[in-house]
């Protein structure tokens, strides 16, 4: 009777283990209160935790829906390292002409391991994310608050960089600056003694 409890417990631990290698977490917030034409952030997470080889996935989404826009932070397709949790943060906006209502948007996300070119493997889908706007003339309440996209920066130098440099022809100037009132002292006082 031990024994065959024992083996069903370790059935249950290793079996999901084997499969669940790849999930894809439902939207936060599942549910956003906007103003016709009002940006709203959303966000989901692909985790690959139980994965050997780095992932290549991607958003897709088959019934678009055209009153909702969805622009993803990092585009529709990205790199998830194996055994790492890829944060997907996205901005969704209703057109501005949108009545008040209820809108959802859902969408799939597929992945492939990436150098996997033998064989017939089958692609991980995961197709029960959806989000949904309310679109509202009076806001009731705030939504939960997800970050902007950072902004990019600039092509030029790095800020550090540019730090630095100012920090160097400063010093260099005072060191130039303090060596020239030291000069016609000197020559002051050699003036003096003859």
């Amino acid at each position: 009777m031990k024994r065959t409890l024992l083996t069903i417990i370790l059935a249950l631990l290793i079996v999901p283990m084997a499969f669940a290698i790849i999930g894809v977490n439902n939207p936060t917030p599942a549910e956003i209160e906007l103003k016709a034409g009002e940006e709203g952030r959303f966000r989901f997470a692909i985790q690959a935790m139980g994965e050997e080889k780095n992932m290549k996935c991607s958003v897709v989404t088959e019934r678009v829906n055209p009153d909702l826009e969805i622009v993803y932070d990092d585009g529709t397709e990205f790199e998830v390292k194996a055994g790492t949790i890829k944060p997907v943060l996205a901005s969704i906006t209703p057109g501005s002409r949108v009545e008040a209502g209820r809108y959802e948007q859902d969408f799939c996300v597929e992945c492939s391991k990436i150098g996997d070119t033998a064989g017939i493997a089958t692609k991980p889908r995961f197709c029960t994310t959806k989000v949904v706007v309310d679109v509202v003339e009076l806001r009731t309440k705030e939504n939960f608050p997800i970050p902007q996209k950072p902004a990019p920066e600039s092509s030029g130098l790095p800020l550090g960089t540019i730090l630095g440099v100012a920090v160097a022809v400063i010093a260099i100037l005072a060191v130039l600056v303090a060596l020239k009132m030291r000069k016609p002292k000197r020559a002051k006082s050699k003036k003096k003694r003859k």
